[in-house]
């Protein structure tokens, strides 16, 4: 059985094709991991003098923390035996205000800091007040009820 010259040339074409794919796969197996460790380095690094830099020591996205609590309605009947009725109560929204000091670059390419939280009541977005008064149970204690 002979092959014609069109097939020889085919063959050929995709031995060439599959000899490249090999050739640049075992280049990126090796270059890559290096390429992609160089481009996170360059793009992470905290720099003083950007802007970035700013954006991250004081955060300029607002986050909000949402509080619900299960108010206990009949405190007294607890104490007596019967089953607790609660509802929930809620949100209680704060904001969150986050910001970074003692910021020290160290040498081995390291940013040490403290971070602070604070946090602010939001009246506006929260349903009741913070000087709502909120019956909870303590677990420990309930237990110990016969």
């Amino acid at each position: 059985m002979g092959c014609s010259a069109k097939a020889r040339w085919a063959a050929g074409a995709l031995g060439v094709a599959g000899l490249l794919c090999a050739v640049l796969g075992a280049v990126m197996i090796v270059m890559v991991p290096s390429l992609i460790r160089q481009q996170v380095l360059k793009n992470v690094r905290i720099d003083p003098s950007s802007l970035s830099f700013n954006m991250w020591k004081e955060i300029p996205i607002p986050f909000y923390l949402s509080v619900y609590f299960f108010d206990v309605i009949n405190p007294n009947e607890i104490l007596k035996g019967e089953k607790p009725q609660v509802r929930e109560r809620g949100p209680y929204v704060y904001r969150e205000f986050r910001h970074k000091t003692n910021i020290t670059f160290n040498n081995n390419d390291t940013v040490s800091f403290l971070e602070y939280r604070t946090f602010q009541f939001q009246p506006s977005k929260s349903h009741g007040s913070e000087s709502d008064y909120i019956v909870m149970p303590n677990i420990l204690v309930l237990v110990r009820l016969p």
